[in-house]
């Protein structure tokens, strides 16, 4: 198992909808909250395609969660909202990408 590198100022993070794209529901609270990430916290947020995208198929939501941990200038993944429907296609993930580059994962009920 690989340690975690901690989150500093400045560092890219990933903002992914893995289940319901709650900031395509309510945009003006996901816009506080990138704002928040950048002023508050000193990270610079990184949108994934299905983030905002309402209606977006679990293997779309899917390529954006293996394609955050595939991506080395990722040094955290930040889900919008947690939710059920993720459970349903997180099993058949590859597992490669989760193993090679370890991250903090925050989920937010």
């Amino acid at each position: 198992m690989k340690s975690l590198t901690k989150v500093s100022k400045g560092d890219r993070v990933a903002i992914l909808s893995p289940s319901f794209a709650a900031p395509g529901k309510w945009p003006h609270v996901y816009e506080l909250g990138l704002e928040r990430i950048r002023t508050i916290f000193g990270l610079e947020p990184v949108e994934f395609p299905t983030t905002k995208k309402i209606g977006s198929s679990k293997e779309e939501r899917a390529t954006d969660l293996v394609s955050a941990f595939e991506r080395d200038d990722i040094k955290a993944v930040i889900a919008t909202l947690g939710g059920s429907d993720q459970i349903t296609y997180i099993k058949n993930l590859p597992v490669q990408p989760f193993k090679s580059n370890p991250q903090a994962v925050f989920w937010f009920q």
